[in-house]
């Protein structure tokens, strides 16, 4: 993946279409060639009325909408401006990098998986206080041969062996609000999710409250980043930018481990 990201760099720009859409990447800096900054926006079509030499004319008008994107290869972590002016669904950015990535690599023989690094401490809080559960939907990336639960790692082996599948989807679900979400059989299904790739979608209520949706993308992991519209990056804010990846990514590792051992 390094390669792909140093090539984008190097090209400066480059766009691509998917779902009926232009998107572009414009390199904005790197540090170091392992940590690479890009601007990556989507074309947006319309028409204006401008003023003609004797009526007024209807026009063509194009305009980009665009994020700040941060990207380190060797932390495999993605950094992405949460603007909703420009994209107001997360998921739709992550389908868009995903289909674009995934082509680049497929003469590799690589699936690419992209997926919020998320706390599950929030989805057992959710459970914990909640009154009704209605549903749970769990979508587990096919493994990450170093990361996971052993044993739901070869589970998930065992079936991508069998089906070539990119995802496992389950779902459970009770009209009445009585799903039993025990922590001691789930709690590693939830963290692979939260630390190895996957979804996972919780629809619970509290008495007196109205029915919530919590999904990982929800409890995403954040960092707070300064922001340029035009000028580049200095080496020094790009190097404060990677140790935030850093501490993300070690924590992701600490989590990891933790579960190893439980």
């Amino acid at each position: 993946m390094h390669d792909v990201f140093s090539d984008l760099h190097k090209e400066h720009k480059t766009d691509f279409g998917h779902s009926n859409k232009r998107f572009l990447f414009y390199s904005f800096g790197a540090y170091k060639n392992r940590l690479f900054v890009f601007q990556f926006a989507k074309e947006e079509t319309s028409r204006k009325s401008i003023e003609g030499p004797v009526s007024i004319q209807t026009i063509p008008d194009r305009s980009l909408k665009y994020v700040l994107m941060f990207v380190h290869p060797n932390y495999q972590i993605l950094l992405v401006e949460r603007k909703t002016t420009a994209f107001p669904n997360v998921d739709f950015i992550i389908r868009q990098l995903e289909w674009y990535f995934r082509d680049r690599m497929r003469h590799f023989g690589y699936t690419v998986n992209i997926h919020p690094l998320s706390r599950s401490e929030k989805f057992w809080e959710a459970v914990d206080n909640a009154d009704f559960i209605y549903e749970l939907s769990l979508t587990l990336n096919a493994p990450n041969i170093y990361f996971g639960d052993n044993d739901l790692r070869e589970m998930l082996k065992e079936i991508k062996d069998d089906t070539n599948n990119d995802e496992t989807v389950i779902e459970f679900k009770s009209v009445d609000g009585n799903l039993d979400i025990k922590k001691s059989v789930w709690q590693k299904w939830i963290d692979y999710i939260s630390n190895v790739g996957g979804r996972y979608s919780l629809k619970t209520k509290k008495i007196g409250e109205s029915v919530e949706k919590q999904t990982n993308y929800d409890n995403a992991e954040k960092a707070h980043v300064i922001k340029h519209k035009e000028k580049e990056y200095t080496d020094d804010e790009l190097q404060d930018v990677e140790m935030k990846m850093k501490i993300i990514h070690d924590r992701a590792i600490d989590k990891e481990q933790k579960s190893d051992e439980k």
